[in-house]
């Protein structure tokens, strides 16, 4: 039996039962629109042309989307009323955060590593429910003044991304924080946080 093209259209609908899904996107891309039952899903060498979500087609109920390597500039069209969680790893061409916000009434975490021409950061403080944030390897942040906003962020991360006002004293209400220590801070990370700081950082990720 010959094998399928890899740019095969794959016809997800027909996976009813389908609850976690972790795929390579292609040239054609796919629906998985469908799949009402699909809670998590991971796509690895997500390059649409569009540089956003707006490509991509997601069920109501989707909860955790995971991108590993992708080309996306922006977050515009990722529209839900269901994400709980983001994951984003490798996305060198990500600059802002813009798009966010259609997600601010559900989503919880936001992890993003490896982005380095991301400095629009603010769209984040739209997503009040946030409980978890971390940046890693990232564009520089300009301040953190506006932390505040988020009352639930009780976990939140800088590694190697710098902050360029400097002014950690933002975050002393958040019970857990870590971050790559600078020489312009007004804190090192351990004043933070107790010695064991580093443990539960590393527990957590």
């Amino acid at each position: 039996m010959n094998n399928p093209s890899i740019n095969e259209r794959v016809d997800f609908s027909k996976f009813d039962g389908l609850e976690e899904l972790f795929v390579d996107w292609f040239d054609k891309g796919f629906d998985i629109s469908k799949n009402q039952k699909l809670v998590t899903v991971s796509i690895h060498k997500y390059y649409p042309q569009s540089l956003d979500f707006s490509e991509l087609q997601l069920p109501k109920n989707i909860k955790n989307i995971e991108l590993i390597r992708s080309n996306i500039q922006t977050l515009k069209g990722i529209e839900s009323n269901s994400i709980e969680k983001l994951e984003f790893y490798y996305c060198p061409r990500l600059k802002s955060l813009y798009g966010i916000s259609a997600l601010s009434s559900q989503l919880h975490r936001l992890m993003i590593e490896n982005a380095k021409q991301l400095t629009a950061y603010n769209s984040l403080y739209d997503c009040k429910l946030l409980d978890s944030v971390v940046f890693v390897n990232c564009g520089n942040i300009d301040s953190l003044k506006r932390i505040k906003m988020l009352k639930n962020l009780s976990h939140f991360v800088l590694e190697k991304t710098v902050l360029n006002d400097g002014n950690m004293e933002n975050l002393l209400a958040i019970d857990r924080v870590a971050f790559t220590n600078y020489k312009h801070y007004n804190c090192k990370c351990k004043s933070l946080n107790n010695d064991d700081w580093g443990y539960k950082i590393m527990r957590i990720l």
